[in-house]
C-alpha cells in the first residue's frame, strides 16, 4: 500500500483500489455520508458519547472497541 503523508478531506473507493491508506475517520465519515446518517445517529447506535464521533472523524482521538455494539455492525 502507498502512504499518503497528508490526510484527505473526502476518502474516495478509488483511492482505496488504488491502494492508497486513509485515516480510519475518514473511512468512517465517508460510509457514514454515503448510508445517509447523522453522527448523532451513528453515536446513538453505538452507544457513544457525544462528539465522540466528531472526534475519530477528525483524527483527533482513536477509537476503542465497546462491549455494547460493533463500530461495523453500527454502519
Amino acid at each position: 500500500m502507498r502512504h499518503d503523508t497528508t490526510t484527505p478531506r473526502r476518502v474516495t473507493f478509488a483511492d482505496l483500489e488504488a491502494g492508497v491508506t486513509v485515516p480510519l475517520g475518514a473511512l468512517v465519515a465517508r460510509v457514514r455520508r454515503d448510508r445517509g446518517l447523522s453522527q448523532r445517529e451513528v453515536q446513538r447506535r453505538a452507544g457513544m458519547k457525544d462528539s465522540t464521533l466528531s472526534k475519530i472523524e477528525k483524527g483527533t482521538t482513536e477509537s476503542t472497541a465497546s462491549p455494547r455494539s460493533s463500530d461495523s455492525q453500527t454502519l
